[in-house]
Order: structure tokens, then C-alpha cells, then sequence
């Protein structure tokens, strides 16, 4: 139900909702919540208390052998720590997640976390490295059928061509990113 209202960009209600389910004894200790609290702190911008409950939520997971939470909140933690500058911590976290994904088989996870890294190259001006990330999380979300993420992707990998002065390539990525986004409906792209 969070994550429903956290997809539909509306974090002030999936923090209300929120609160309402850490209030219920089942709920203590459960490192889904930090989570999810963790993403609702990155879409306010509170990048210190993303990163901070991502921590918590990967600890907890981690200390339970639920190595999907764990990689979940490696994903929100590197992402925190890319937007406060610590790109190296970024890096690290990041690259736990997609061998944590890469363990468990999950495509759909170890896609996110390249799609992550595609991103931190791009933050750090490494372009060609950037368009090669971009590129191989395309690749997996076009194979799992991910829209949403392919057109992410293919964003990435025009703003990565685009800035290596590779203008044709980076157009025909735009044009197949905003194609998708159209097709799902989605008015941002």
C-alpha cells in the first residue's frame, strides 16, 4: 500500500501511511519499513535520513538473512550517498547490491543496481562508462519486459551520448525513451 503511493509520487502520503503501520506491534523491528522509509526520504530530498534509515534497513535484513531487503536498501543507501557527494561510499554500496541481486538470480534487482551505477559514472563525468551501464540495464529490462526502467535507461544512456558529442544515438535513445513513457501513460517523459 506505501510502496502503491511512493510509485505515484506522492511521498507526504506514503509517509502517513507509514506511521500508521510502524503504530502496529507486527510491524516492529520489520526492515521493510525502514525501507520503505528510506524511499520516502529520498523523494522529500532528506538524503542524511535516506541513507541513514537504508542503513538500518540493510543491517536488520541482513542480520535475518533477507538478502532481497538487504540489496533493496544498498540500492536506496548508494543512491542517498551519491546525492550528498559521497560517491565512493555510492560505489560501494551499489556494487554490494548488484552481487547480492546477481546471487539470488534476480535480473529485475541486479538491472536496478547497474541502472544505479549507470548514473553514479554519469554524476562522476565518466561518460563512456555511464553509456556502457546504461546500456546493459537496457538491455535487462528490455529481456524482463521493465518499461519503466528500459525508458529510464535509455534516458541515461542519451544523456551519456549526448555528452560525449554522440548527438544521432543520443536522439534516437531520447526518442525510444519518451516512446515508452508515452505508452505507459507516463506524462514526465
Amino acid at each position: 500500500f506505501v510502496s502503491a503511493i511512493l510509485d505515484g509520487n506522492h511521498p507526504k502520503a506514503a509517509q502517513a501511511a507509514l506511521t500508521q503501520l510502524r503504530d502496529r506491534a507486527i510491524f516492529q523491528g520489520d526492515p521493510r519499513l525502514d525501507l520503505l522509509e528510506a524511499q520516502i526520504a529520498g523523494g522529500l530530498g532528506d538524503f542524511r535520513a535516506q541513507v541513514a534509515t537504508a542503513k538500518r534497513s540493510m543491517e536488520l535484513a541482513r542480520s535475518r538473512g533477507l538478502l532481497f531487503i538487504q540489496a533493496s536498501a544498498l540500492i536506496e543507501m548508494g543512491a542517498g550517498l551519491r546525492r550528498l557527494g559521497d560517491l565512493n561510499g555510492s560505489r560501494t554500496a551499489l556494487e554490494e547490491a548488484e552481487g547480492v541481486y546477481a546471487a539470488l538470480g534476480d535480473r529485475g534487482g541486479k538491472a536496478r543496481s547497474i541502472l544505479s551505477l549507470g548514473s553514479l559514472a554519469y554524476a562522476e563525468a565518466h561518460y563512456v562508462k555511464a553509456e556502457e551501464r546504461f546500456q546493459e540495464a537496457h538491455v535487462e529490462f528490455k529481456a524482463i519486459g521493465n518499461r519503466k526502467n528500459e525508458a529510464s535507461a535509455l534516458n541515461g544512456l542519451g544523456n551519456a551520448l549526448a555528452d560525449q558529442g554522440r548527438f544521432a544515438p543520443a536522439l534516437a535513445a531520447y526518442q525510444e525513451s519518451r516512446a515508452i513513457r508515452e505508452e505507459l501513460g507516463d506524462r514526465i517523459g
